[in-house]
């Protein structure tokens, strides 16, 4: 598979999920061959207000795979902010949440699958973030 030029080697990949995905499980992936892995879902705004659990949703490892960070959101202003925090972990991409059907953690605030229903903010996030990191992002 290749991601914008960045190859992943293996078939078998750790999609993001929330209240699955931590440290501990990306590790076990990555030990297992998992061409990559991604860390739960982190809010975009609770970084950007320095939010030290958000922070710790993104450690990591010296890791085999490729690693990406999965934001989610409604705001490209906090996109902008959340993912100049990204790069200092250094992830070899970052994933922006366009899937989570949870009302109370992503819909209510038009977040996730709620984003969908208004595609020239899904446009903006996109153009910001893809404009502030060096790297790939998928949605």
């Amino acid at each position: 598979m290749n991601l914008n030029g960045l190859n992943i080697e293996s078939k078998a990949v750790l999609a993001p999920m929330a209240g699955f995905c931590d440290i501990v499980m990306r590790k076990v992936a990555d030990d297992m061959g998992a061409g990559f892995t991604v860390s739960e879902m982190v809010s975009a705004r609770a970084l950007y207000y320095g939010d030290k659990k958000s922070r710790q949703l993104m450690e990591t490892w010296d890791h085999k795979g490729r690693y990406g960070i999965q934001l989610f959101g409604f705001d490209p202003v906090d996109f902008e902010a959340a993912t100049k925090l990204v790069l200092e972990v250094k992830p070899d991409f970052i994933d922006i949440n366009m899937g989570c059907p949870v009302t109370k953690v992503a819909v209510k605030s038009g977040a996730g699958s709620a984003l969908l229903k208004n595609p020239n903010k899904v446009e903006d996030i996109i153009k910001t973030v893809v404009e502030t990191v060096p790297i790939p992002v998928t949605a």
